[in-house]
């Protein structure tokens, strides 16, 4: 039973359904009116029909048309209008009350969530399936006419009421005291909360068991339904269930086995409407009876006379693989290239295993087994049962970002064990140009970045910080997220901060900037002088003076920029790959731009691949282009050697964000891929190179189409597979959650199709899990 109220008074009460996939709307009646004194005001209402009625897929509104809206509700709004929030069982009631209710007890007591607020006596309550001017046209159910006809009295609808009525008939409704209803016995008519309304009583028992999914602590459990509104089921160990469950009672159930409320030695397992749940926590090797009884009404009814039976026993103890590292898995947190990470220590154990334990890590990744020698693999060698202890660091060549690669553990017959690992290269970035003073007002103050693999970095954790040299402290900051993208050549980003308020140096001291990353410091450089920092980023710090400056009399529109000197005069300015690489000097200021005259032929954004079977989908975005001819598609298997397999052609210019896509059908092997960007007038650059490993070949078990799809899609299952609790995630190729959700497939399929609606053309990734089954599918969107 569920309880509603809200802290609006004096109005009436609307309550509107839409309701594309039940029969009728009409299933849901005003089943008590309580009207009291004062506040105490409550309103109870039942589903009389055969099938949930879920806010999810349904929506009701309970409306009130007050005072003179009551005389003529038509064409009016009604005053209150509540939507129903929870799910309303066959034969459930739902009471609403006023929130500073009294009396009854022990509705005011047993009331849980937002409710409605009061009404009076000579206000008409209606059930619509409109909660605007038309909710009266669209009436289902209404109690109440104009004038005082409700005032300090109850009504309870008549047990032969089973369907809703859009006119208000006196004889359908039993008048009585409140007093009758505040001292109502719990399975009386009077009582708020306790109502029999078209209750049909189950003749048709539940059969045909089948167990699938069978495991060691594990059973999928499917059957025929009867003709009941819901089912029961019972789960014992060892011996068969002798017990039967007592009408008027609703026994509590959890799918793990002695979680839920005991029973005859054994313990209520499902209690729902499907016809398909899985049975977790069980021991191995061990017989369990199972009993599904049909029940009906409310309070619940049960069909004891004839029920289903079976019995299943689980398997032999499965061999598995444990580790003491928890799903986080590991962050060795942010370290230099060239240099190795603090070492991590992983316990491992095993039981019922037939072969050796192989341990695997992903380069910049390292394992070891004494600490001396490191690789990519180890081999545990094998006993039955045991514990081992191996070792995990991480050891990047390159400043190539975030690396979020896996231990895995596998062994023949037990399921691979996987636990995520995280690391963050020390990036390659520097302060490649700012402007701070000039003989004009200081205006077009800026500060420009330089980063080398920009798209694999959490932008927001690199930051800039602005320090008054005189005090050693920061007077402004930001993180380079929220700078503006500028160009992009030989892998490094530039990115850029139009700001106001750069200080100017002396006479008040010499000022500085520094770049960091999260609580790290790249660089602490300053111009008229050096000083030590004090706080910030760069706290006790000695800053590096660039050797250069602006004063009053800076020309408007000149910088401090980093420029080669080897390679003065020349159209390829930028062409180092640290910051050393570079000397400081004035020149034309080019926020977002290279410091000469490099043409930039392509803005890179990202470039993923996934498999799909046979097939790798490579995806690639631009956020501008500039003279983009076309993209050359490259692959190898040992990442040295690489052989064009296909060439997609650009867009020539463009400003505005860009995405190709590309299907190499003779993904037989893990290999790895990039892109050749080519220019019209034959210059090129590369991607980066990205890793696509193959999996294992597993049957599915779901089945969609079609695929490619315009606006909906169909999905199926193998059978055997329970589709009462699905869960699904629909992401973009590169991981955004796009939804998120569980429950029967149907409802699923809904929700899915909802949002391809407004999707953009593209791939989409489509994960589905029943039980312990769980698939990846890769969908295109047209």
């Amino acid at each position: 039973m569920f309880i509603f109220s809200t802290n609006v008074l004096g109005v009436g009460i609307c309550l509107v359904f839409c309701t594309p996939c039940l029969p009728s709307s009409g299933q849901i009646i005003i089943s008590q009116y309580y009207e009291g004194i004062v506040n105490d005001k409550f309103l109870e209402i039942t589903n009389v029909s055969g099938s949930p009625l879920n806010p999810d897929n349904n929506e009701f509104f309970i409306c009130v048309f007050s005072n003179e809206e009551a005389v003529n509700p038509s064409g009016k709004k009604p005053g209150l209008s509540t939507r129903i929030e929870a799910v309303l069982l066959p034969g459930e009631t739902i009471i609403y009350k006023n929130p500073l209710a009294a009396s009854p007890t022990y509705a005011v007591d047993e009331g849980i969530g937002a409710l409605v607020g009061a009404y009076n006596g000579n206000d008409i309550i209606v059930i619509a399936t409109t909660k605007d001017e038309t909710a009266w046209e669209n009436r289902v159910d209404v109690i109440g006419e104009s004038g005082f006809w409700g005032v300090d009295i109850s009504f309870y609808r008549k047990t032969t009421v089973s369907s809703p009525n859009p006119d208000f008939t006196p004889d359908e409704w039993v008048e009585v005291s409140l007093a009758n209803v505040n001292n109502a016995g719990e399975n009386t008519l009077e009582r708020l909360g306790y109502h029999f309304y078209n209750c049909q009583l189950p003749t048709l028992a539940s059969s045909n068991i089948i167990f699938a999914g069978v495991t060691d602590t594990s059973l999928d459990i499917q059957w025929d339904p009867g003709n009941g509104s819901g089912r029961l089921a019972i789960a014992k160990a060892n011996e068969a269930i002798t017990a039967l469950p007592v009408g008027g009672l609703s026994y509590t159930a959890n799918a793990t086995y002695g979680a839920g409320e005991a029973f005859d030695g054994g313990f209520v397992v499902y209690n729902g409407w499907g016809n398909a749940f899985s049975l977790a926590g069980l021991a191995p090797a061990t017989r369990y009876f199972i009993s599904i009884f049909e029940t009906g009404c409310s309070p619940p009814q049960y069909l004891t006379a004839d029920f289903a039976e079976g019995n299943e026993v689980t398997l032999a103890p499965i061999p598995k693989i444990l580790t003491n590292l928890g799903e986080e898995g590991l962050d060795f947190g942010i370290v230099r290239p060239g240099n190795d990470s603090q070492v991590s220590e992983i316990s491992v154990s095993w039981i019922n295993l037939s072969s050796e334990i192989t341990a695997n890590v992903v380069a910049p990744f390292k394992i070891s087994a004494d600490q001396g020698n490191w690789s990519d693999q180890i081999v545990i060698p094998f006993s039955e049962s045991g514990t081992s202890t191996m070792f995990i660091r991480f050891s990047p060549d390159n400043p190539d970002g975030i690396h979020q690669k896996a231990l895995t553990l596998s062994s023949s017959g037990a399921a691979d064990v996987s636990r995520p690992l995280l690391g963050t290269v020390f990036p390659n970035a520097w302060i490649n140009e700012f402007h701070y003073e000039d003989m004009g007002a200081d205006d077009n103050e800026f500060v420009e970045i330089a980063l080398q693999n920009a798209e694999k970095y959490e932008l927001s954790a690199i930051h800039l910080q602005c320090y008054d040299g005189n005090s050693g402290t920061v007077y402004k900051q930001e993180s380079i997220d929220n700078f503006m993208t500028g160009e992009k050549a030989n892998g490094f980003t530039l990115f850029y901060w139009p700001t106001s308020g750069i200080q100017n140096g002396q006479p008040d001291g010499p000022d500085g900037l520094a770049l960091g990353i999260n609580e790290e410091l790249i660089l602490l450089l300053s111009y008229e002088g050096v000083f030590t920092a004090n706080d910030g980023i760069a706290a006790g710090t000695l800053s590096v003076d660039i050797g250069v400056e602006e004063s009053d009399e800076t020309v408007e529109g000149m910088s401090l920029q980093l420029q080669n000197d080897d390679l003065a005069g020349g159209d390829q300015l930028f062409s180092g790959n640290s910051y050393e690489d570079f000397v400081w000097t004035t020149g034309l200021q080019s926020p977002g731009l290279l410091n000469g005259n490099q043409i930039l032929p392509v803005v890179w954004h990202h470039f993923n691949a996934v498999s799909n079977e046979n097939s790798a989908i490579l995806t690639w975005q631009t956020l501008s282009e500039k003279n983009n001819e076309g993209f050359e598609i490259l692959k190898s298997f040992e990442g040295d050697q690489f052989e064009k397999i296909g060439y997609v052609p650009g867009h020539g210019n463009s400003n505005e964000p860009l995405t190709y896509h590309f299907t190499d059908n003779e993904f037989f092997k893990s290999c790895y891929y990039k892109l050749k960007q080519i220019d019209f007038d034959g210059r090129f650059d590369f991607s980066h190179v990205i890793t696509l490993k193959r999996p294992r070949s597993v049957a599915k078990v779901f089945h969609i189409g079609p695929n490619p799809v315009k606006q909906k899609l169909h999905i199926t299952v193998s059978a055997g597979v329970q589709t009462g609790s699905v869960e699904v995630q629909l992401l973009s190729i590169q991981g955004k959650k796009i939804l998120e959700s569980r429950g029967d497939l149907v409802k699923l399929m809904n929700e899915i199709n909802h949002r391809l609606r407004y999707l953009q053309k593209g791939f989409y990734l489509l994960k589905l899990r029943s039980g312990w089954l769980s698939e990846k599918h890769i969908l295109l969107k047209e």
